[in-house]
């Protein structure tokens, strides 16, 4: 059993959990976080992406609406690279209990709120402009309204506030699952858990946080106290993209299932690139391409199997960082593009790691597959080395020095 000694140790590997981490952190507190699984794994992972404003309060809390909208704009200064806006559609019928006038002084208030948010207020449109947006709205519909507040991909934030704890001393675990707390009468002194490798650890300290969410009750348990909950959840209707948008732009039989970015090139560099252009100015380390359909960048191949979208990533936006794949067994990419012939499409294209998640045998084909394009220069071997040069100096930024192994890359 090893021991660690600590200011405070937060248990929870959520959102709640990386940022109380990451401000003691940044306040010169030594601060172990401990998570069960993955980070941002539980019921951060599981939420809408929606960076919430407050609208829902204005009929009867105004007060809440404006912290909300403050918080909201908190992170939109803290993390510009991390959002992205979201435009609600809000169409109105004949005989809607919120008829149009009555929705659209709604509307009106929130735009008072919407600029610590930094969002743009309400659009009112008429029907005609409604459908040219969703084709699939009602003919019967009397008007619309728009509405803009943020999204975020709740990983990416928590790990985001994790990287930052580090940056400022923490030293994050993850897949370390707390099976105990160290207790003298009714003080904590810190914790008991098990590592991945299945082994018994300890970590004390001064002040241990309890930020598990629904799992508080467990915890609670174990120091003794009750901690009563009611776990409330909330069900998305969930419809094909874009109600319809794709058809007359890209056959539904060409890679069907993957998401379609609609637009000329000179929408998608204004609207599509402002995150990527601000998280490099921002000096991000590395970024993860997704498998999506962008027919101006590119119409013969998803982005992560295109070399016209890395070279754009590379040469337009000015990127040197390291560049990975999202995951290969994605089943809208794997029909057309078996994981090892994805793998070494995206490498050669310029690409530094690839991301095979789900089947061990078909992660082994996939590195038997880039070790073959390395001997038949399909994929160069100097390509490879850089990119290796690039995660080990990653590694080194952010792992102590004595669990990287400095090796030469070997095919």
């Amino acid at each position: 059993m090893t021991s660690s000694a600590h200011d405070v140790v937060v248990i929870g590997g959520g959102v709640t959990g990386a940022g109380v981490a990451r401000d003691l952190a940044r306040g010169g507190a030594s601060v172990r976080p401990c998570g069960k699984d993955c980070y941002g794994g539980g019921t951060s992972g599981a939420a809408s992406g929606m960076i919430h404003g407050g609208p829902r309060y204005l009929e009867f809390d105004w007060r809440t609406t404006r912290l909300s909208a403050g918080d909201a704009g908190k992170i939109v200064r803290i993390a510009r690279h991390m959002v992205h806006r979201v435009v609600f559609l809000l169409p109105v019928m004949p005989g809607d209990k919120h008829n149009i006038e009555r929705l659209e002084t709604a509307m009106e208030v929130y735009d008072r709120f919407q600029p610590l948010k930094l969002s743009n207020p309400h659009l009112r449109l008429t029907p005609a402009e409604a459908r040219q947006l969703e084709p699939a709205l009602s003919d019967e519909m009397v008007g619309a309204m728009t509405m803009e507040e943020w999204g975020v991909d709740p990983h990416r934030l928590t790990f985001g506030n994790v990287q930052d704890a580090i940056e400022n001393g923490a030293r994050a675990i993850n897949h370390s699952r707390v099976v105990d707390l160290i207790r003298d009468g009714a003080n904590v002194l810190g914790v008991r858990y098990r590592g991945a490798d299945g082994s018994l650890n300890e970590a004390r300290a001064k002040v241990t946080v309890n930020a598990t969410g629904p799992w508080s009750p467990s915890l609670g348990k174990m120091a003794g106290v009750p901690i009563d909950l009611r776990p409330a959840k909330g069900i998305p209707i969930v419809y094909d993209p874009r109600g319809g948008h794709s058809a007359d732009r890209l056959d539904p039989a060409d890679r069907p299932g993957l998401p379609l970015v609609v637009g000329a090139l000179a929408t998608v560099r204004r609207r599509d690139w402002v995150p990527f252009q601000s998280g490099i100015r921002a000096g991000v380390d590395s970024v993860m391409v997704g498998h999506l359909n962008v027919p101006a960048l590119d119409a013969t191949a998803p982005t992560s199997m295109s070399a016209a979208v890395m070279r754009a990533r590379r040469q337009d936006l000015g990127y040197r960082g390291v560049v990975i794949s999202d995951d290969l067994q994605m089943g809208a990419l794997s029909p057309q593009y078996p994981p090892p012939v994805a793998a070494v499409r995206f490498l050669s294209n310029g690409g530094d790691m690839v991301v095979v998640s789900h089947d061990l045998a078909v992660a082994d084909a996939t590195d038997d597959a880039i070790h073959a394009a390395v001997l038949n220069g399909t994929y160069p071997r100097a390509q490879l080395d850089a990119s290796v040069q690039k995660l080990l100096n990653l590694a080194l930024k952010f792992m102590p020095q004595s669990r990287v192994r400095r090796s030469a890359s070997s095919p």
